[in-house]
């Protein structure tokens, strides 16, 4: 599917206020030879583009070069952080038999992996990590190439930090004042990415994810024209998707099915009719044997926090919410009452949206 890395479709702002006060100083380089850890400091945000997680292959780079150098898939010390530990790397740093830098994807990555890092290391030692790993396994060339390669990432980064602070309200993206700000603000990293990048280096680094983001767009543009059915918005937006890459329209499919089973789980999640009458309904309407058990088990998962979220509910009640300690039991109370981190987690969640009880 296209999680290649949870951590990193849910990884947030990286102490941005902190980075910003520490590297307000960075200048543009003004030669390949540039000392990199003065010139690359700046704030850093991780991309939640789900086409950055799909699987790598080679023949998707605009020129594919035979490997001759690579960093390692593993790592070859202990990693610098807790969050990578057990933990492949992510991408390669990779050069051709000419000692140059095969520009891939898996360039960004790299980088990428080790700078999400940077809110529990520190920014210095995330980019000392990625140097480490190009002086120690790329010739010269590919090494100096790759280093300058990150310092303009990273100055990227920074515009796309900038970029990112204007609020969007996720719930207006029907309305046509935001869709327009959205199709700006896209705009506007694409011109920074042209201005920085060499065309190969835009087209390996972000052309997948422009082709996605295109695409997204275009379908919320699509759901914001009011003259349109929903039926012929479906018929539009099938047409984007089959001029999707065969790789990408196959997992936005995926992720729209299973987008459409939790919609129909959470339907049913009260719903009074039982487990083997709803199984048989969702055969008959086109779903598999396996998304029908899915939907069923998982409602039934459902079903039962619900009632053990009751039963919780009923002894925190009895909690006496004046005592100094009152915080801690009800954390002890949650942790005993659900099975597993992620439930304590969504029973947290869902006592957030409630006064404390009487």
């Amino acid at each position: 599917m296209i999680n290649k890395q949870t951590r990193f479709i849910t990884a947030t702002a990286l102490v941005c206020a902190l980075l910003l006060l520490f590297y307000s100083n960075l200048k543009p380089p003004v030669t390949v030879n540039t000392d990199l850890q003065q010139t690359v400091r700046a704030p850093l945000i991780q991309t939640s583009m789900p086409i950055r997680q799909i699987v790598e292959n080679p023949l998707r780079n605009p020129v594919y070069s035979e490997v001759h150098f690579s960093t390692p898939n593993e790592h070859d010390q202990v990693p610098i952080s807790e969050s990578l530990r057990g933990t492949n790397i992510d991408g390669a740093l990779q050069a051709d038999k000419n000692g140059e830098l095969i520009l891939s994807i898996g360039v960004r990555d790299f980088f990428d992996y080790f700078l999400s890092t940077a809110d529990e290391v520190g920014i210095e030692a995330a980019v000392d990590e990625i140097i480490r790993y190009a002086s120690g396994y790329l010739p010269a060339p590919a090494n100096q190439q790759a280093l300058d390669l990150l310092r303009d990432y990273l100055e990227y980064k920074r515009f796309e930090y900038a970029i990112q602070q204007v609020p969007i309200n996720g719930e207006s993206l029907t309305d046509k004042a935001t869709l327009s700000l959205l199709r700006e603000s896209y705009q506007q990293l694409r011109q920074a990415r042209a201005q920085r990048f060499s065309s190969a280096a835009n087209q390996a680094l972000f052309g997948l994810e422009d082709t996605y983001a295109e695409f997204t767009l275009s379908s919320l543009e699509l759901g914001a024209i009011p003259d349109l059915t929903d039926v012929e918005k479906t018929q539009r937006v099938e047409s984007l998707i089959a001029s999707l890459p065969p790789e990408l329209a196959n997992e936005v499919r995926q992720e729209r099915a299973q987008a459409q089973l939790e919609r129909v789980r959470r339907q049913h999640i009260n719903s009074d009719i039982d487990d083997s009458q709803l199984h048989q309904q969702l055969v008959e309407q086109g779903y598999t044997q396996s998304q029908a058990d899915h939907v069923i088990r998982s409602r039934q998962q459902q079903q039962e926090f619900n009632r053990r979220y009751q039963q919780y509910q009923q002894a925190r009640s009895l909690l006496d919410q004046n005592a100094a300690n009152y915080g801690a039991e009800v954390a002890g109370l949650r942790q005993r009452s659900f099975v597993t981190p992620e439930e304590a987690t969504q029973a947290a969640l869902r006592d957030l949206g409630q006064a404390r009880p009487n």
